[in-house]
């Protein structure tokens, strides 16, 4: 099966993209973005002062593997900056919710936690590779961490909050 990517890099960026000829600053912004393969959306005036013509610093840009979007302004009197928008035609897959843990301390005593540290032989002499010597001091302090201090999955209620 196919998958399809969707990236959305959307802002207020200052700079009024339809001034990439007369400003290096905005040409070299616009550069990567185009570099990054993103492609703007909007590609009207999004900015309209009574003292300025109008300009184009907000924008939505996007890597879409299938072009199906429509994105426009929305006009306003509001403020000086228009809202854009961009509809995708096509459902993202939804985004399987990976499970979190936190560790539990209700019953982590620092002294038995010290001691059993203590007790371990974290870098044992006869083990001559570097790595070696890591792995097992890495797994020795993760079983004293997980024996005093277990892992616990997070409800979604605590995920949110």
């Amino acid at each position: 099966m196919k998958e399809n990517k969707l990236i959305i890099l959307s802002g207020d960026y200052n700079l009024d993209l339809h001034s990439y000829d007369k400003r290096p600053v905005v040409e070299e912004f616009l550069n990567i973005i185009f570099a990054n393969f993103l492609q703007p959306l909007i590609l009207q005036p999004s900015r309209y002062t009574d003292n300025q013509k109008p300009s184009l610093t907000n924008n939505i840009f996007i890597i879409w593997i299938e072009n199906n979007e429509w994105s426009r302004n929305l006009i306003s009197e509001i403020s000086d900056d228009v809202p854009n928008f961009v509809i995708l035609n096509k459902i993202v897959s939804k985004i399987k919710r990976v499970p979190q843990f936190k560790r539990n301390f209700k019953k982590f005593n620092e002294n038995d936690f010290i001691s059993d540290i203590n007790s371990t032989d974290l870098l044992p002499h006869n083990l001559t590779d570097l790595e070696e010597k890591f792995k097992h001091f890495q797994e020795n302090i993760l079983e004293s961490i997980n024996k005093h201090a277990p892992l616990e999955r997070v409800s979604k209620r605590q995920a949110k909050q």
